[in-house]
């Protein structure tokens, strides 16, 4: 029996806010984030959309599969190990569509290192929003249009919010 997006519960797929729930339950009382209804997502899928946009989970284990992967599994796999990002909205699971090579579907490289330094602290909701809004650190410029010229100033940004919501 092959293993589809069914096997999973979409909810875990977003293992980010898992994790920043676990991190910090018994530590700070929860925060307003950015907005994770439809007019947050209505602002994120506007806000990528020139950066690849944004795809559902399963339409992206479709391209996976078609580039020789294994789809579903690659797909959740690179989530659950922290590779890629996702966020939850409408009982589905999304994502931004620069964490991959749009030629080949490969995980980019740039991407993944800055969510080494964000997982743990912001949930994928966050971390969605923080790609693509102007950070102080980087004279207001934002993250995804640094990734490939400034990944040392981009690093040090998501380092300095972790450890500002960290403290």
């Amino acid at each position: 029996m092959p293993i589809t997006l069914a096997h999973f519960e979409p909810a875990r797929l977003d293992w980010h806010a898992h994790a920043a729930r676990a991190a910090h339950a018994a530590v700070a009382p929860p925060q307003p984030g950015p907005a994770t209804g439809d007019s947050g997502f209505l602002a994120l899928q506007a806000a990528y959309r020139g950066d690849g946009g944004i795809a559902r989970g399963e339409d992206v284990a479709v391209l996976l599969s078609g580039c020789g992967g294994c789809g579903y599994v690659d797909l959740a796999r690179s989530i659950v190990a922290g590779a890629l990002f996702s966020f939850h909205w409408h009982e589905t699971f999304w994502l931004p569509m620069f964490q991959f090579d749009p030629a080949t579907m490969a995980l980019r490289e740039a991407p993944r290192r800055v969510l080494d330094e964000l997982r743990g602290v912001f949930d994928g909701w966050d971390i969605a929003h923080w790609y693509v809004r102007a950070n102080d650190a980087l004279a207001g410029r934002r993250p995804i249009h640094l990734l490939e010229t400034e990944l040392p100033a981009v690093l040090t940004a998501a380092r300095a919010d972790r450890y500002a919501i960290d403290a």
